[in-house]
């Protein structure tokens, strides 16, 4: 059945039904979660004032604003030459500034799945095909979300995605009320739709609201006056604007110079800075309705994306850090300022969410209460893990582990090994892998010791959505799948 152009999705899967291979197409019975709170952690007394909460009414808000295909060391903050994020510089400058958070995964399918229940992709199982090009993985309901845990506890669930990867038909959805998707993927058309949400939500306090914007993905073609902002000379016949050509370019098809790979990063960075743009106006309408100030607000990306760093272009083919690497914020009232150097995983916000709220949750998470930095602490440093695996213009299998400064990337299909000193070589430039044995060998069995709890522990098999002709198109567009 055809939709309009903004649709809301019920989470009970009736109106726009999952396709996984035994479902009845309904959604599994979320456990109940009544615990008594009487006391709010230090943290949230710093975040929402001082002051305590005995009532599920007096939780504040949780607004997760997710950029897609942002990439952190093309942000001013992160140190880029450009002045591409004038605004979420600000938002850096107000709260909790991480420098170094990653994801699990450089595609969004696997990232956003670790992001809702923090485990990693080959626990929940949301990770990419190799076997076929025309099926795509789906979120299982054993896995337990980041919405189901707060609309058990009280809270409003509601979503606004733009990214056809994050579909109910794929099991986003699970967890949330109601799943907001427009067609129209530009940062102008997400921020409408969520002041759209918000003109209900906010009578239904508290409320979680998950915003995925699409830009900066490709193809890079942002709106007027913003386009070629940062390259208005350029007169070549790269345009950004074209999987095709992107694809081509990427495998060797087309020629690109310098000078062309050049206004692609240019036209990236101006998406960036209308994404940035969309985003103060976003804050602005939140502050003129009065939730600011009882809200908690989470800005992150999914992944980020290559420029030939590595030998490739877009994202989803490597475990670099210009992939795995996201920016992370956090606002809330009376949040202090602080930079926060420990590196820490996605992983870890769900745990220290539910710390903040006192709510206490009977899921295994692989991701940990990351409180103590917050409050200025110092934790042990624990391994962080990332895997990739796609069909798409290439085949690839790949798992990466980073422990005190060093990485170890390893590539199943061709069993090679590379080894870098993330301290010395931030870029990834120098592989170890043959010069520093003893290195190798304590992250090599880190990693293996790793790829076996998986199999232990993955809830249940894989299962993979087979595409239809419409779904094929938009992924297409967007340069997933061939």
């Amino acid at each position: 059945m055809n939709k309009p152009l903004n649709t809301v999705y019920p989470a009970d899967g009736n109106d726009y039904p999952m396709i996984e291979p035994g479902s009845g197409g309904g959604t599994k019975s979320p456990k109940k979660n009544n615990s008594i709170f009487l006391l709010v952690p230090l943290l949230l007394f710093i975040i929402l004032g001082n002051c305590k909460y005995h009532a599920k009414s007096s939780y504040p808000n949780v607004i997760l604003i997710l950029c897609d295909t942002l990439r952190t060391n093309h942000l001013s903050c992160y140190g880029y030459h450009r002045k591409t994020s004038p605004f979420i510089d600000s938002l850096g400058g107000k709260g909790l500034f991480f420098e170094t958070c990653y994801s699990t995964a450089s595609r969004t399918g696997p990232s956003i799945s670790s992001l809702f229940t923090s485990l990693y992709p080959g626990f929940h199982g949301a990770v990419n095909s190799i076997d076929g090009w025309d099926m795509k993985a789906f979120l299982r309901k054993e896995n337990r979300t980041m919405a189901e845990i707060l609309r058990d506890n009280g809270f409003h669930t509601h979503a606004v995605f733009s990214n056809v990867n994050a579909s109910p038909r794929f099991g986003y959805h699970q967890g949330f009320d109601n799943y907001s998707f427009t067609n129209n993927p530009s940062a102008r058309q997400v921020r409408l739709q969520a002041l759209e949400a918000l003109r209900t939500l906010k009578k239904k306090k508290p409320f979680f609201l998950y915003l995925h914007f699409m830009d900066p993905h490709s193809p890079y073609w942002p709106p007027e006056p913003f386009n070629n902002h940062f390259d208005p000379q350029y007169k070549g016949k790269v345009t950004g604007a074209s999987h095709k050509q992107l694809d081509r370019i990427m495998v060797g098809k087309e020629k690109a110079s310098a000078m062309d790979l050049e206004h692609l990063m240019a036209q990236y960075d101006s998406e960036i800075l209308y994404f940035d743009s969309e985003l103060r106006a976003l804050f602005a309408d939140l502050k003129s309705s009065r939730l600011l100030e009882d809200s908690v607000i989470i800005f992150t990306a999914d992944h980020g994306e290559e420029f030939f760093d590595h030998g490739k272009l877009l994202h989803g083919y490597t475990l670099y850090q210009e992939q795995l690497r996201v920016p992370l914020i956090i606002l809330g009232k009376d949040m202090p300022t602080r930079r926060i150097s420990t590196p820490v995983s996605q992983l870890d916000l769900l745990p220290t969410l539910l710390k903040w709220l006192s709510i206490k949750e009977e899921g295994q998470f692989q991701g940990r209460d990351i409180t103590p930095l917050l409050e200025g602490r110092k934790m042990v440093s624990t391994p962080l893990f990332a895997e990739a695996s796609l069909k798409a213009v290439f085949t690839i299998r790949l798992k990466s582990v980073i422990k005190d400064g060093w990485k170890y990337i390893y590539d199943l299909l061709d069993k090679t090994e590379e080894l870098y000193n993330l301290k010395e070589d931030p870029r990834e430039k120098i592989n170890l892998a043959g010069k520093n044995p003893d290195q190798l060998v304590k992250l090599r069995q880190q990693m293996r010791r790793f790829m076996n709890s998986m199999k232990m522990g993955a809830k249940g098999k894989k299962k993979f959505v087979p595409l239809d002709k419409k779904t094929r198109n938009q992924l297409k567009s967007l340069g997933y799948i061939q």
